[in-house]
């Protein structure tokens, strides 16, 4: 294997200190440098990859072809047809580069490279988490992330051929966005192949179309679900999918392209090192050769170390192009201090100023857009609360989440005790976060299955002597999202409070309450 290796890189036979000339140890221009083009990758793993993304062109699977290759990278094969499947392996991956020297970091190094140039180009956008994903119509509710949820949920039940339908609706919505990434990459420009060779304001336009939910969902969020849940065999059949895809739909140069790559080469590490420790230790895991187990152990921290500086890319530069107090900004911040800073004494970049961040970005709002627009704007974030964090939230994390938010109605009802405001006297500020803090409590609510105890704080978020106009947008809101999930009786409740008021429609709009309420 060696020698085949060295031929390949056409070193010197001899590499001993005596006798050798000073430029032995340096190898000769192999062949597939001088061949490749000026647009290839110029990174170290372009030739790694390029072996690696040598296949056919992916079909649409059904749910039994999906199955029976999720079957593939399951453990509980016998050992027997373990090594022949390990052997298949690395017969198919002879050109990888091999795994040693920290590889895994360097993937985890160009992965965060273009993952940076997406978020980058992405986030100066004026409603970015809008997806744009055309959905069929048979296929399942909830964003890719709420559909792998969905798939993972029906494998813990034993339900795989409908956790494999899911899986396919999913790939299915992955390459109809990739496809019209492709295709509005080609026409800002029909004289390049790759829209990071545009001029910079063709590749913002170009790259600005990608959905949301390719970028977050697909490289961020979707990796940290599935490790969450202990599945990395299923990871890697995720990002193997996308990398074949990205590949055939999109140039080598685009950041779609390059993540899928690195992040493809990761996570089949980590489940080569997996199934090798395995298979050598008979099935019981901990008892295979310790060199096996630390380097699968590395894979995993280095998938760990990816996911956790996505989130800092994400953080820093939507607060660098958009502001801390901007929205998109403060929404994110809020997932981030649940999600990655429960674990600190201290608070961290999410959760520092959180509070008053958020209270000023709405006056900074309300001057630009006005009360009427500042809520549309801020209540349709948290509509994609549900569908961005939702699925991340283990039970330890819920319970974090509900403990910062029973913290900040503490502070605001201390507050307004402190300046001896009622209800009357409570600013659009003040109203707005307490009925921003009680939804989202009611949301985690429903999301443990309390659904009387979602219920009790859903309505106690709409409680109020002042049902003036804004009142009435909030609640057509919240009537709007029980609809969606098929909670019609609730919806009716809010629904006849709203049309039993006689307020009219002048004060309505301008937000006056009436004194009769």
């Amino acid at each position: 294997m060696y020698k085949g290796q060295f031929h390949k890189w056409e070193w010197s036979k001899y590499n001993t200190r005596k006798g050798r000339s000073k430029n032995a140890l340096m190898p000769a221009q192999s062949r597939a440098k001088k061949t490749r083009g000026n647009g290839a990758d110029t990174t170290s793993h372009s030739h790694a990859a390029t072996a690696h993304l040598d296949f056919d062109l992916p079909a649409a699977h059904t749910a039994f072809d999906t199955e029976r290759r999720l079957s593939e990278l399951t453990l509980a094969r016998s050992p027997q047809t373990e090594h022949q499947a390990l052997i298949a392996r690395h017969a198919n991956t002879m050109n990888l580069q091999l795994l040693h020297q920290n590889s895994e970091f360097r993937n985890v190094e160009h992965s965060l490279d273009a993952y940076k140039a997406l978020i980058s180009i992405w986030s100066p956008g004026d409603k970015p988490w809008k997806s744009s994903i055309p959905s069929p119509p048979a296929s399942p509710t909830g964003s890719i992330l709420q559909q792998v949820q969905q798939a993972l949920c029906l494998f813990d039940r034993g339900q795989n051929a409908a956790g494999m339908q899911i899986l396919d609706s999913v790939n299915g919505r992955i390459a109809s966005a990739l496809t019209i990434t492709a295709s509005s990459s080609s026409s800002s420009s029909s004289s390049s192949s790759s829209s990071l060779a545009l001029t910079p304001q063709a590749s913002a336009q170009a790259a600005a179309t990608i959905p949301i939910e390719i970028i977050w969902d697909c490289y961020l969020a979707v990796p940290q679900l599935i490790l969450t849940a202990n599945r990395p065999e299923l990871l890697s059949l995720f990002m193997d999918y996308l990398a074949r895809y990205a590949s055939i739909t999109l140039s080598s140069e685009h950041p779609l392209t390059k993540i899928s790559r690195h992040l493809a080469n990761l996570t089949d590490a980590f489940s080569i090192h997996r199934r090798q420790t395995h298979l050598l230790a008979g099935g019981q895991p901990g008892q295979g050769p310790n060199n096996l187990e630390t380097s699968q152990a590395e894979a995993l921290n280095m998938l760990k170390m990816y996911i956790a500086k996505s989130w800092t890319l994400w953080l820093d530069l939507i607060s660098e192009k958009r502001g801390r107090k901007d929205h998109v900004t403060i929404h994110l911040r809020r997932g981030y201090a649940v999600l990655m800073e429960e674990d600190l004494s201290e608070p961290g970049p999410g959760s520092s100023k959180l509070l008053s961040d958020f209270t000023s970005s709405l006056d900074e709002s309300i001057e630009i857009r006005g009360e009427e627009a500042t809520t549309a704007r801020v209540l349709e974030l948290e509509e994609l609360l549900a569908k961005m964090y939702m699925p991340l939230f283990t039970p330890k994390k819920l319970a974090h989440a509900e403990k910062m938010l029973k913290s900040v109605l503490d502070k605001v009802d201390a507050r307004l005790k402190e300046e001896g405001r009622g209800e009357r006297e409570m600013r659009y500020n003040d109203r707005f976060l307490i009925f921003i803090v009680k939804h989202f409590l009611a949301r985690i609510a429903d999301y443990e299955g309390q659904m009387e105890r979602g219920h009790k704080w859903r309505m106690e978020s709409l409680r109020t002597d002042k049902k003036d106009g804004f009142w009435r947008q909030i609640s057509e809101m919240v009537e709007k999202s029980l609809r969606a999930d098929g909670r019609s009786e609730e919806a009716d409740e809010i629904k006849r409070e709203r049309n039993d008021l006689s307020l009219p429609q002048e004060q309505q709009l301008e937000g006056v309450g009436s004194a009769e309420h």
